[in-house]
């Protein structure tokens, strides 16, 4: 059996799990009352948008399932693709409300995912929704770096306005999420929420009847498929080329404190291309020893070479994951094992507790309130333990199974890299100038950014996940 697999529920009922492949006619089923149902909608560039999005049903689902509402409200996870323009229009009209969560991208422009939905809107007159129930809230993920010239989270604010201006009823001003805060956009996506659920759940239930008792259902279903991959057999992540690592070569002396290298990859036969001033989008993998810790931790149930089947509950939702991988390739090139845990990751934590001196640990850890805590406190322990190193500090006490994995832990988001090479000079040749990311922790630990580290660690020959990005040159 594979009781760490899944969490059995009884409670109430859910329709059957739906791959993302949709057909062309695929349609926003709100149920039979879609006024008492939330729209979760969001565009992504990188991933992250697509996180925040998950992190906000998560949130819902959980308040939602311990405020004694009747009947509950269902939460509809929708990349802003999924539909045409006017159908995801329409099927939000109506709804108990609409969330949107959308990227800032290049020079303050909206995702590939979202320009559709927003050249659609933009051709929308004043007033167009007229006497329809429209309600709406946007939240934004964005760059205070980018503050100059008006471009922090310009798409969710643009996005914000022009709902406003078409009669739409917003609920809460937008968040304005920034990844240059220590905890990225979560510090304000919490903010937000604790603003937004009272005014979504208006009359539908107090706030303060929610619980941490139980997890909410997870946002992906796995299933041990039939066969094997073989060991060589890497998975293509979705919308990426493998390259092969050709050369890597250091420009710096032995013994220089910043190792730095030129790393040549070959683009023969990928049918990608590039000119100056484009950026290489660089998808790293976790380190194999990290990997083997956490598998470890599902053994003998789970093994690395377990292939497993993945499916999304949120048919229109944006799937990250191939339909079919070993549970070794989940955990090393998609789940973000060596990333910084947030507090919903340890909130979610938390509700797989079984033990008071766990429970009140993590707590300590993600509640905002606590008089007993405080951000220093947080801020110090993300800084010194990565999500594995979490999952390993309470494997005893708090394992979530296997495929809450894909819920509560973000994927891992592609690094950009200017190219350092000319396709004038070498074709099908693209350099990368790196140098190694290191720092010390708050513990005086030893810490590598997980893309350099992948690099520097590659061999020549080694398949690299790649997408190219154009310049602005």
């Amino acid at each position: 059996s594979h009781d760490l697999l899944h969490t059995h529920y009884f409670a109430r009922p859910r329709p059957p799990p739906i791959t993302l492949k949709t057909p062309a006619s695929a349609s926003l089923d709100l149920g039979e009352d879609s006024s008492n149902s939330i729209c979760v909608i969001f565009g992504t560039q990188s991933g992250t948008a697509a996180q925040a999005a998950k992190e906000i049903k998560v949130e819902l689902q959980q308040f939602i399932g311990r405020s004694k509402m009747c009947p509950e409200p269902t939460v509809n996870l929708v990349a802003a693709d999924a539909l045409p323009p006017n159908s995801l229009l329409k099927a939000a009209t109506g709804s108990l409300a609409s969330i949107f969560v959308v990227s800032t991208f290049g020079e303050g422009e909206f995702p590939d995912m979202a320009k559709k939905l927003w050249s659609f809107l933009q051709d929308c007159d004043e007033g167009a929704l007229g006497e329809e129930s429209f309600r709406y809230a946007v939240f934004g993920l964005g760059s205070s770096m980018y503050a100059a010239g008006d471009q922090f989270n310009r798409a969710a604010r643009r996005l914000d306005a022009k709902l406003e201006e078409m009669g739409a009823e917003r609920m809460i001003d937008v968040g304005l999420g920034d990844d240059q805060s220590t905890e990225l956009y979560r510090g304000e996506l919490d903010r937000w929420m604790d603003s937004l659920l009272p005014k979504l759940f208006e009359g539908k239930g107090s706030p303060k009847g929610a619980s941490l008792l139980d997890p909410p259902e997870p946002l992906f279903r796995l299933s041990v498929a039939p066969g094997k991959h073989r060991s060589d057999f890497l998975p293509l992540p979705q919308n990426y080329h493998f390259v092969k690592l050709e050369s890597t070569k250091s420009v710096v002396s032995p013994g220089y404190a910043r190792p730095a290298a030129l790393f040549t990859f070959d683009l023969s036969n990928t049918g990608l291309g590039y000119e100056v001033g484009d950026h290489l989008a660089l998808l790293p993998r976790n380190p194999d020893a990290v990997v083997e810790r956490v598998l470890s931790l599902y053994a003998p149930e789970i093994n690395g070479d377990c292939l497993l089947s993945v499916e999304t509950i949120d048919h229109l939702g944006d799937c990250p994951f191939p339909a079919a991988l070993t549970a070794r390739e989940l955990l090393t090139q998609y789940l973000d094992l060596c990333g910084r845990p947030s507090r919903s990751f340890l909130k979610q934590l938390f509700l797989f507790a079984n033990t008071r001196e766990a429970r009140d640990k993590l707590r300590f850890l993600f509640e905002r309130d606590n008089p007993n805590a405080s951000q220093d406190d947080f801020d110090l322990y993300t800084d010194s333990h990565s999500v594995a190193d979490v999952l390993c500090e309470f494997g005893e006490d708090c394992l979530p199974p296997f495929e809450y994995l894909l819920s509560m832990i973000p994927v891992i988001c592609p690094r950009l890299y200017s190219i350092a090479s000319s396709p004038l000079y070498r074709e099908n040749k693209l350099d990368l100038l790196v140098v190694l990311n290191e720092w010390k922790d708050s513990k005086k630990k030893n810490r590598v950014g997980l893309a350099t580290q992948f690099l520097f660690g590659a061999h020549p020959g080694s398949k690299v996940a790649v997408q190219i990005r154009t310049g602005i040159l």
